[in-house]
């Protein structure tokens, strides 16, 4: 008879009643839905939930693939409420941080050693004080459960990952999850059934997106810098064929949102991909003029309104609508509780009282500097320079060059949307992003550990 290790028994003894107690909630749960009158498509959606949670106990990566390519469908479902102030869609934060709490408990190979994570997790407390300001509790609670959701994906596929194939997998479950998304952005194109833009005569896509189109251009820009890397780099012929295809039809979504800021952004992104892979120049300039020249006509519409601006019922134009928003927020809110701030997710709550209505300052700096004061400001902003230095760093020693490259250009990206808008609190984009960072991170750190050993003593 083998015998086994006491620590790996232990281990495995652990793991099995940690199990049972979870097939045990698991089992209550379902009976609860199935005797519950509530529609069947709820019904329908939580046996998923269920099901897909089994599944992170036994194949973890390919669990977060279905996650991925789930995760955009429920987006529109945000208005849909489990119980109040609670979205539907709050379910998932809610499966990755509790399956994370198990993998961290049972498997002692799961770590938070991430660089620079440390500026995030001391963003945690920093959001749980800044309720002791909150006019509203609840709404606090779920935007401090969708920090923590973005946060426990960025965490779980830096654990989850082992090899470049993991990593290969993953990006193109990011890159998959936006084809029923795609579909219903040329649907709302074909059918001008997005957001009717009635000032400007315009209509702009919103995918699945609520009928937003800042974030819906955020999701599709990020995907589509996600895309060009696959593309250059696969050696399936079928997927480099799909990849071919999707390309230059994200970009269109990208330019029929009307998106400004994503529009600068990717640009920008382009650019350092661009300095840092010339032989990416091929594939980039031409998609880029070939947008610019199809689509001028869009182009100018937007870029005019900065010289021509049609009246709104905030100020002249968006840019200036913003402005006084910013100045608000900064002569009136902030000077509220300037070190703690008034509670994370209160901002729209806070600005009624200005504007007649919820309105959110479009920049995520001064967002959080109402929420959560100037000292999670500070470590926030941290947290992006550091990580731009981190790549620049990678970049500059060789050290997965090209992954790097991309995963910088999305980083500017995400930087530039940062400034003229709300990303933060979406789970959706954040969720994509954070998941780049950590397959780089990975990547990097078993590279390092490869070149550390292969060194001659």
């Amino acid at each position: 008879m083998q015998n086994f290790p006491v620590e790996y028994v232990y281990k495995q003894r652990f793991s099995l009643f940690l199990s049972l107690i979870c097939a045990f909630l698991f089992g209550i749960i379902g009976a609860i839905i199935v005797v519950s009158f509530v529609p069947i498509f709820y019904k329908l959606g939580i046996v998923v939930f269920l099901m897909m949670t089994c599944i992170f106990f036994t194949h973890p990566l390919f669990a977060m693939m279905m996650f991925f390519f789930v995760r955009p469908l429920i987006e529109g479902l945000g208005d849909k409420q489990i119980v109040s102030g609670i979205p539907f869609s709050g379910i998932f934060p809610l499966l990755i941080i509790s399956i994370l709490i198990f993998k961290f408990l049972s498997d002692k190979s799961y770590t938070i050693a991430i660089p620079n994570i440390g500026l995030l997790l001391f963003l945690l407390p920093i959001s749980v004080f800044s309720m002791f300001h909150s006019v509203a509790v609840v709404v606090s609670i779920v935007h401090l459960l969708k920090f923590l959701g973005w946060l426990s994906v960025y965490i779980f596929v830096f654990n989850i990952v082992k090899t470049k194939e993991d990593a290969r997998k993953i990006m193109l479950a990011l890159v998959f999850s936006s084809v029923i998304p795609l579909l219903v952005g040329y649907y709302q194109i074909f059918t001008h059934t997005g957001y009717i833009d009635k000032l400007r005569e315009i209509t702009r896509v919103t995918s699945v997106f609520g009928g937003q189109p800042d974030p819906c251009a955020t999701y599709f820009s990020s995907v589509f810098l996600i895309m060009l890397f696959l593309y250059i780099h696969s050696k399936n012929l079928l997927t480099k064929r799909l990849l071919f295809v999707a390309m230059p039809l994200t970009f269109i979504v990208v330019i029929f949102t009307y998106h400004r800021v994503s529009w600068i952004g990717l640009t920008v992104g382009i650019g350092i991909i661009l300095l840092f892979n010339k032989k990416m120049i091929k594939y980039a300039i031409p998609l880029l003029l070939l947008g610019i020249i199809i689509f001028h006509a869009e182009i100018v519409i937007r870029i005019r309104e900065f010289f021509e601006p049609p009246p709104t019922r905030y100020a002249m134009n968006s840019l200036t609508a913003r402005t006084n928003i910013w100045k608000i927020c900064i002569s009136e809110l902030i000077p509220r509780h300037p070190f703690l701030g008034s509670g994370i997710g209160l901002t729209g709550i806070l600005t009624k009282k200005y504007f007649g209505e919820e309105y959110v300052p479009h920049n995520d700096f001064l967002r959080l500097s109402v929420e959560l004061g100037i000292f999670g400001t500070i470590l926030y902003f941290s947290f992006m320079i550091k990580e731009i230095r981190y790549y620049l760093a990678k970049i500059f020693t060789k050290s997965n060059r090209e992954l790097n490259v991309i995963v910088l250009a999305i980083l500017i990206f995400f930087v530039i949307s940062s400034v003229a808008q709300n990303v933060f609190y979406n789970v959706m984009n954040m969720t994509v992003i954070f998941a780049m960072l950590a397959i780089s991170k990975k990547m990097n750190f078993i590279e390092d550990v490869n070149s550390h050993h292969s060194c001659p003593n």
